[in-house]
C-alpha cells in the first residue's frame, strides 16, 4: 500500500520500468500494436489527472489560497467578487495560460491580461463567452497529474457565477471549502456545503482569514462554525484555520508572518491525501492493467516458441484449421452485438415512458405556483413581471426535474450495468472460444481479457426556459397598456409551463440517449478491436514461425534464443508489476 509521496513515486517508476521492457520487445518485434498500446499506457499514467476545486461562497478568498498552493500571486485577486469562470492550473514547466471559449477556439494570453477574461469586470457576465482558462504552472504540488480548479463563488449578485460553479461540480475529484472567520456561515453556504459532499469523495473545510480576528474572537468563530456543520453533517467536522493572505505573503517573501497562517498543516494534509486517496488507486490499476498486457504478450512468445518446434506442413495446416475457426468467431461476435442494442433500445423507450408519465403528473402542480407567482408579482411594471415569472419557472423546473433525474440515474445505471454484464458474458464466452481455438489448433492457448465500460457520467444537459415574448410578433402585446398586457403575460406563462416541461423533458430524453449511445458504441468498438486485434496477433504470431524455413540454422538459433530472453524479460516486468503494489 502506497503511504507517502517517495512510495507513491516509486511505484509509478516500476510501471514505467516494466512498461518499457514490453516496450522494447514490441520494437525487437516490430510489433506497432504493442507499442501504440504501451505508449497510450505510459501516457496514462504519467499524465492521471486529480482535479482539486477550491469552492465557497463569494469573496471567501479562493483565489488567494490557489495562488498560496502554487506560491505565486498568479490570479487576480480584489475586495468585490471577482471570478467568474473557472481557472484550471495544471503542471507544465513554465507559466502558460489558454482561454477556451464555448466555440471551441483558444487564444493565449500573458499573465497581465488574465483579469481581462476570468474577472467580473474584465469580462461582466461572461459576455465574451469564456469557456475555461488553462494555465501551466511548474508548482510542486501539481506534479503527478494534480490539478488546481479556481471556481467562481456562489452567492453573489451574478447568477451565472453560480451557475458556472455548480456546472463544474462533476468534475472534481476533491474540494477545498472555503468558510470565512469573520462572517458566519449562511444558509446557502451550508446548503453548496452539502452539494458539494455529493460530488467531492473528500472536502477540506478551510476557515479562512483569521487574522481578521483576535484570539478569543477566533476561538469563538471556529466552535461556531464547528458547531454549525456538525449540526448539518451529523459528525464532528475537521476545520482548518488559516490565513491565505499571510501564508502567500510568506511564500512571495520568505517572510515569518507574526501570526500562524496555519497554513502548513492544511497543505500537509492535503498532499498525503492526493499521495494515499489518488496514488493507490492509480497504482492498483495501472499494475492491474499492465500485467494483463505482460500476460498476453508473453503467451504469444510461448505460443511462437512451440510454433516453430513444430513441421512446417503440420503448422501451415494448423494456421489454416485457426483461420477457419476464426471466421467463426466474428460471425458470433457480429450477433451478439445485436443483444446489447436491442436491450439499450429498450431501456431507452422505458426512460421516454418514465418521462412522459413524469411530465403528466407535474403539469398541474407547475401550472399552480405559476399562477400564484403570478398573483404575488402582478403589480410590477410588465418587463419587470415577465422576468420574474420568467425566473420562477426555470426555478420550478429545475427542482422538479432535478427529483426526477437523480432517481431515473439509478434506476438507469442499474439497467444498463445489467444489460452490459449480460453481454460480458457472451463475450467472455467469444474470448474462451479464441482461446480455446488457439489451444486446440496451435497446441498452445493465447488468452485475452475483456472489461465492461460503465454508464458515461459526462452528461451535456442544462436546462433552459424560452422566452414567450421572445419574437417580435410574440411582443407586439407588450405594448399596449398594462391593463390588457398582463392577462397576456399570464396566459402566456401558463401554456409555457407546460410546454417548458415538454420541451424540459425533451432535453433529459436527448442526455439520456446520447451517453447511453455513446458508452454503447464504446463497448462494442472495445469488443470489436479486442476479437479483432487477439485473432490477428495470434494468427500473425504462428504465421511468424513460418519464417523459420528461410532462415539458415544459425540464424534460427538465434532467433530462438531471441524469444528465450524476451520471456525471461517479461517475468522480470510481470515483477516489476507485483512489486509496484507492496
Amino acid at each position: 500500500m502506497v503511504k507517502a509521496l517517495s512510495d507513491y513515486k516509486q511505484a509509478k517508476d516500476l510501471l514505467l520500468d516494466a512498461a518499457a521492457v514490453l516496450s522494447q520487445i514490441a520494437e525487437e518485434r516490430s510489433d506497432q500494436g504493442l507499442a501504440q498500446r504501451i505508449n497510450i499506457f505510459c501516457n496514462k499514467v504519467e499524465s492521471a489527472t486529480f482535479n482539486l476545486a477550491v469552492v465557497g461562497e463569494f469573496k471567501r478568498g479562493k483565489s488567494t489560497l490557489v495562488n498560496a498552493l502554487i506560491g505565486d500571486n498568479l490570479l487576480p485577486m480584489a475586495v468585490i467578487p471577482l471570478t467568474s469562470i473557472a481557472t484550471i492550473i495544471a503542471y507544465g514547466s513554465k507559466t502558460h495560460i489558454a482561454v477556451r471559449f464555448q466555440n471551441h477556439h483558444s487564444i493565449e494570453i500573458t499573465k497581465e491580461e488574465l483579469p481581462n477574461y476570468v474577472t467580473e469586470s474584465g469580462n461582466p457576465k461572461n459576455e465574451k463567452l469564456v469557456s475555461s482558462v488553462e494555465i501551466e504552472h511548474n508548482a510542486s504540488l501539481l506534479k503527478d497529474g494534480v490539478r488546481l480548479i479556481d471556481t467562481p463563488g456562489v452567492g453573489s449578485a451574478f447568477q451565472h457565477n453560480t451557475t458556472t460553479t455548480y456546472d463544474y461540480l462533476p468534475e472534481i475529484d476533491a474540494a477545498i471549502f472555503l468558510f470565512s472567520a469573520d462572517q458566519p456561515a449562511s444558509q446557502l453556504e451550508l446548503a453548496f456545503l452539502k452539494d458539494v459532499h455529493q460530488f467531492a469523495p473528500r472536502t477540506f473545510l478551510v476557515q479562512n482569514k483569521i487574522d481578521h480576528l483576535s484570539p478569543e474572537e477566533l476561538e469563538q468563530s471556529l466552535n461556531f462554525l464547528k458547531q454549525t456543520i456538525a449540526d448539518q453533517i451529523q459528525c464532528q467536522p475537521v476545520i482548518y484555520p488559516i490565513s491565505a493572505k499571510l501564508a502567500l505573503n510568506k511564500r512571495l517573501n520568505n517572510a515569518v508572518a507574526e501570526i500562524s497562517d496555519g497554513f502548513d498543516v492544511l497543505e500537509h494534509d492535503i498532499l498525503t491525501f492526493l499521495v494515499e486517496g489518488k496514488a493507490q488507486t492509480l497504482i492498483a490499476s495501472s499494475s492491474a492493467r499492465l500485467s494483463k498486457e505482460v500476460a498476453s504478450t508473453k503467451q504469444l512468445l510461448q505460443l511462437e516458441q512451440h510454433s516453430r518446434k513444430q513441421p512446417l506442413e503440420l503448422l501451415r495446416q494448423a494456421i489454416t484449421n485457426f483461420g477457419l475457426a476464426a471466421d467463426k468467431i466474428r460471425q458470433e461476435q457480429t450477433d451478439a452485438e445485436y443483444i446489447i442494442y436491442g436491450e439499450t433500445a429498450n431501456l431507452l423507450r422505458q426512460i421516454e415512458d418514465d418521462l412522459k408519465k413524469f411530465v403528466e403528473e407535474h403539469k398541474t402542480g407547475l401550472v399552480a405556483v405559476i399562477e400564484e407567482a403570478y398573483q404575488s408579482n402582478k403589480d410590477l411594471d410588465k418587463g419587470a413581471l415577465i422576468k420574474a415569472l420568467r425566473e420562477q419557472l426555470f426555478k420550478q423546473m429545475q427542482s422538479i426535474f432535478d427529483q426526477w433525474r437523480t432517481v431515473e440515474e439509478e434506476i438507469v445505471t442499474a439497467s444498463f450495468q445489467r444489460i452490459t454484464m449480460r453481454f460480458a458474458e457472451r463475450a467472455n464466452l467469444i474470448v474462451e472460444q479464441i482461446s480455446q481455438a488457439s489451444r486446440e489448433h496451435l497446441g498452445i492457448e493465447a488468452a485475452a481479457h475483456f472489461e465492461v465500460e460503465p454508464l458515461t457520467t459526462d452528461s451535456r444537459h442544462r436546462y433552459a426556459v424560452d422566452d414567450p415574448f421572445t419574437l417580435a410578433v410574440e411582443s407586439l402585446p407588450l405594448m399596449l397598456p398594462s391593463l390588457l398586457a398582463k392577462p397576456i403575460i399570464h396566459s402566456r406563462f401558463l401554456t409555457a409551463a407546460s410546454a417548458e416541461l415538454s420541451r424540459n423533458s425533451g432535453r433529459l430524453r436527448a442526455d439520456f440517449q446520447e451517453r447511453i449511445s455513446k458508452t454503447t458504441r464504446d463497448f462494442l468498438a472495445k469488443f470489436k478491436a479486442q476479437v479483432v486485434v487477439s485473432l490477428a496477433e495470434i494468427k500473425s504470431t504462428a504465421e511468424r514461425a513460418m519464417t523459420k524455413e528461410n532462415q539458415t540454422k544459425e540464424e534460427n538459433l538465434i532467433i530462438d534464443e531471441q524469444l528465450a530472453a524476451q520471456i525471461v524479460r517479461l517475468a522480470q516486468a510481470e515483477q516489476l508489476c507485483q512489486k509496484s503494489l507492496i
